[in-house]
């Protein structure tokens, strides 16, 4: 009976992880998508092609200066999804992709990270919320089921900061020196951190920003020291130191390790592997 609940239990986990990896692999898709038609234009809808299935490909004709051009919407889409001839704000790319996105397209990006946001909120209340009423009604597997919620909580958590993380480093493309002036120091029950604040120049503007990422120790870097950054071509403001910037990747990293081995962890102690 263990055994067939360990078997049961690495299925749906295996399920989870490849809906996961799919629906990961898609927003990321997607976001590429949205960061390549930046090119604003008007549109209007010329052919609604039928693709099968009850989806149709949209094309757009587009007249941009004296050049008129046509161009597909990115996906598939239901019948009653765009009218006819009625024109369109719409964001372009014409370089790789050819093809065209509307303005809501774009915004509904920023509405996804919110709805993962919640869902991840959600999911721990709900979790914690279960394990409560659980130690009332199979209070012998509340153990289990805490290791296994800690894990996922650990590897959620961890993956969401950790997007925000890499689509930043996809826009800070630009390497250049800074010099520490400064740092933020705050104290809580977990000790003191150094956030170093540092100044640099980009074209004949001078900026100022304040690192993310603590630093070890107050010795790490020191007043006027240069460092190494990042920045944004089309946000000078927004940079990044770029060795604070990796340890901040490997502790991420660090916590979908232990997510994903506490949740190894509670299905090898519902198989009864350490009775």
């Amino acid at each position: 009976m263990q055994f067939a609940l360990f078997i049961v239990a690495v299925i749906v986990a295996a399920i989870l992880t490849y809906l996961y990896g799919t629906s990961k692999k898609r927003s990321e898709e997607f976001r590429y998508i949205v960061e390549r038609c930046s090119e604003h234009v008007r549109g209007h809808v010329s052919q609604v092609q039928p693709t099968g299935h009850d989806r149709f490909r949209t094309i757009f004709t587009v007249t941009d200066g004296t050049e008129t051009f046509e161009i597909p919407y990115f996906r598939d889409s239901a019948a009653n999804a765009f009218v006819r001839d009625r024109e369109y704000d719409l964001y372009i790319d014409r370089e790789i992709l050819n093809v065209a996105m509307t303005a809501e397209d774009r915004a509904s990006v920023g509405k996804a990270d919110s709805r993962k946001l919640l869902l991840i909120v959600a999911f721990c209340f709900i979790a914690f919320f279960g394990l409560f009423i659980l130690q009332f009604y199979r209070p012998e597997i509340v153990g289990n089921a805490m290791v296994m919620v800690m894990g996922l909580v650990f590897f959620l958590v961890a993956d969401f900061a950790s997007k925000g993380d890499v689509r930043n480093m996809e826009k800070t493309t630009y390497v250049t020196e800074a010099v520490i002036v400064d740092y933020h120091i705050t104290t809580d029950d977990d000790g003191t951190s150094y956030f170093p604040i540092y100044r640099y120049t980009y074209g004949d503007q001078e900026y100022e920003a304040e690192s993310d990422v603590s630093q070890m120790n107050r010795s790490e870097y020191q007043i006027n020291q240069e460092v190494q950054i990042r920045l944004d071509p089309d946000n000078p403001q927004n940079s990044v130191i770029i060795a604070l910037e990796k340890r901040g990747f490997k502790i991420m990293k660090l916590f979908k390790i232990i997510g994903i081995g506490l949740i190894l962890l509670s299905i090898a102690m519902m198989a009864g592997i350490f009775d």
